[in-house]
């Protein structure tokens, strides 16, 4: 049987459990996912709230000195980092980092929804709006001051962004499968009911598996609490549109044919010995693994001849796409070099070739060189980021970006215009 909790802590569950009914009732979508959370006090090491997908620990202070709105705020800022699958995207990325990014992109969407977040360590930078945190994260500065004002105990905080092992997780002799919520004979109702007075020990850190299994069961919750709402017409435009997304993400085929083609298509730098005709120096050279494709097209008699031409069509485009990169000597960096060459690279793609699509790829951690792909207009594909084994850590993930003729097109009329 659940611990029965103490006076004083009686006004905080109280109002914490009015703070879950006003949101199952205004914003079902979110009261939804907010009841997938067991309510658990947490210890010393718990100074607001936080998470591990698994339960909701709160500081009883920290909740005291809140409005009833700005408690809806927390619980539901926490159940959408579990929606959001931010438990399991990290890979690679710094912690401290992350944990910034994804807090701008919860936030963001919590205050656009209406919710009233408390007054001090809310994290919502209007510059990153619409945008996923792996889309924000390389816009956070490495030495950023910003924090998060929760805790995410999804894994461990390092600062290289590695996991460490399954089997190096501390040993608890409470812990049960779950990652150390619950203890053996406690039933899910109980669970449910939080850990009344007693305060929680600090979650174990969740196993690469946990996560994965954990993900999963998220993303169910978060297509039935979407689907409940949208019947009873409480689910808003934004929302609607941003589960979407996360549910069924819409990617071009041939974004990801490309990302395919650079993983496996390497180009490096070779030193085999050059012909007889080049001279006598060795000097570095690009080589590249070329790449067999081979497609198929349906021509039954399912298939109409506008299919059929739109078939050949897309055929066309995928002739029509290339990559591009540039290398340029350290004295050289700085003096606009690289995007004149790169505009001039594309205008001969798409003003001369006629090409349909434009790729490029580089490192997160090379702000430069995607700053100069976002300067030229082309799109971050954050869906596609990932990570090449030949980079160090530090060096990953691996961005995709993309330029469509259609869009270099009308840039370059504008800046025609105002010139």
């Amino acid at each position: 049987m659940a611990d029965q909790p103490d006076a004083s802590l009686q006004p905080i569950l109280t109002k914490l459990a009015a703070a879950r009914t006003r949101l199952i009732m205004e914003r079902p979508f979110l009261g939804a996912l907010v009841m997938h959370l067991p309510l658990k006090v947490g210890g010393d090491w718990c100074t607001t709230t936080g998470t591990d997908a698994q339960a909701f620990y709160f500081n009883p202070k920290f909740v005291d000195n809140l409005t009833l709105a700005q408690t809806q705020f927390i619980l539901a800022h926490e159940a959408m980092h579990c929606a959001m699958g931010h438990p399991h995207r990290r890979n690679h990325r710094v912690k401290r980092r992350w944990d910034v990014a994804c807090d701008h992109a919860v936030n963001l969407i919590l205050i656009e929804e209406g919710l009233k977040p408390p007054l001090h360590g809310i994290l919502a930078d209007q510059n990153f709006i619409t945008l996923s945190a792996e889309e924000i994260y390389p816009l956070i500065p490495e030495d950023t001051p910003e924090e998060s004002f929760d805790q995410h105990l999804f894994d461990n905080d390092n600062e290289s962004g590695a996991s460490p092992d399954e089997n190096q997780r501390q040993d608890n002799p409470d812990a049960g499968e779950s990652g150390g919520q619950g203890k053996e004979g406690q039933s899910e109702a109980e669970e449910k009911e939080g850990s009344g007075s007693q305060a929680s020990q600090k979650p174990n850190e969740l196993s690469p598996s946990e996560r994965e299994e954990l993900a999963e069961q998220w993303k169910n919750r978060l297509a039935a609490a979407a689907q409940a709402a949208r019947q009873a017409g409480k689910l808003s435009q934004s929302m609607l549109r941003w589960v979407d997304g996360l549910l069924a993400p819409s990617l071009p085929w041939r974004a990801l044919l490309a990302r395919f083609f650079a993983v496996n298509q390497r180009d490096d730098y070779s030193w085999r010995r050059p012909s007889r005709r080049e001279g006598d120096a060795l000097l570095p050279r690009l080589s590249s693994e070329g790449l067999e494709v081979i497609a198929a097209i349906d021509t039954s008699g399912s298939i109409s001849d506008d299919e059929l031409r739109e078939f050949v069509s897309e055929l066309d485009a995928l002739k029509g796409q290339v990559q591009i990169g540039w290398s340029l000597r350290a004295d050289c960096w700085g003096h606009g070099y690289a995007r004149e060459a790169a505009e001039a690279m594309l205008r001969l793609a798409f003003g001369q070739f006629g090409l349909a699509t434009v790729f490029g790829q580089t490192s997160e951690s090379n702000a430069a060189s995607w700053g100069l792909m976002k300067r030229l207009g082309m799109t971050r594909l954050a869906e596609l980021d990932y990570f090449d084994p030949d980079y160090p850590p530090e060096d990953n993930p691996t961005m995709i970006w993309s330029l469509e003729r259609t869009a270099w097109e009308s840039t370059t009329a504008q800046a025609d215009a105002h010139a």
